[in-house]
């Protein structure tokens, strides 16, 4: 089925942040935000790290490791990664035909929640300021008290499902990682893969998404790109 056909079957749409909304880090070099954290995490534990979460240059994976370490470390971790989050996104480039999207969305009565890895506060600062809070009716974004509950674990869907009283059959994900799709397939939605840079097609295809898009216009019947 086309992307176009998901969205006229979905009473809810759940649109990943980081890809289909704006690239939060485009404005930094790969490994900026991982070394704030890495840097943080050296100051409480004073102690060589890892290897892999040494050489990591996505930030997920050093809060990962800190999660590892107890609470406190998580969370200390957590706050300057979300400080990161806000401050990038204040320049982050925003995903093409954005807008249009959203509001085809508005005009055929599709609730829209905002679920996302990402910290919540980072995805209200930047609906705020771009003015895309009108299209969105809430976030269901990373907090304090689901850093050991991001996707590909369901809870952040569930959890914007209970929010509008929608059963997994009237929702729809949208999101560019492989951690969406089995997001979403553990939660029982359908799910679109925005494969929106070269060889994201093929990597996405492999995890089985119901429709894979390489332009957010493929949502709206009558717009999807030749």
């Amino acid at each position: 089925m086309n992307a176009a056909k998901l969205v006229t079957r979905a009473r809810h749409i759940l649109l990943d942040f980081d890809g289909p909304v704006c690239a939060v880090f485009s404005h930094l070099p790969d490994h900026a935000a991982a070394d704030r954290l890495r840097a943080r995490l050296a100051e409480l534990e004073q102690q060589p790290l890892p290897a892999d979460v040494a050489q990591a240059h996505n930030p997920f994976d050093v809060l990962a490791h800190a999660h590892t370490l107890g609470r406190t470390a998580a969370l200390e971790v957590e706050t300057v990664f979300r400080e990161a989050e806000v401050q990038a996104v204040r320049n982050a480039q925003q995903a093409p035909e954005l807008c249009p999207a959203l509001q085809h969305f508005a005009a055929h009565d599709r609730v829209v929640t905002i679920v996302s890895n990402n910290s919540a506060a980072a995805v209200e600062a930047y609906l705020q300021q771009e003015g895309l809070s009108r299209y969105v009716s809430d976030i269901a974004a990373r907090t304090p008290t689901d850093i050991d509950r991001l996707k590909p674990d369901p809870h952040l869907l569930h959890r914007a499902m209970t929010a509008h009283g929608t059963s997994p059959g009237e929702c729809l994900m949208i999101g560019d990682s492989s951690s969406d799709i089995q997001a979403a397939r553990a939660a029982g939605t359908a799910v679109v893969a925005y494969a929106n840079k070269p060889g994201k097609h093929q990597r996405l295809a492999a995890h089985h998404p119901d429709a894979i898009i390489r332009d957010l216009t493929e949502l709206m019947p009558n717009r999807a790109t030749t």
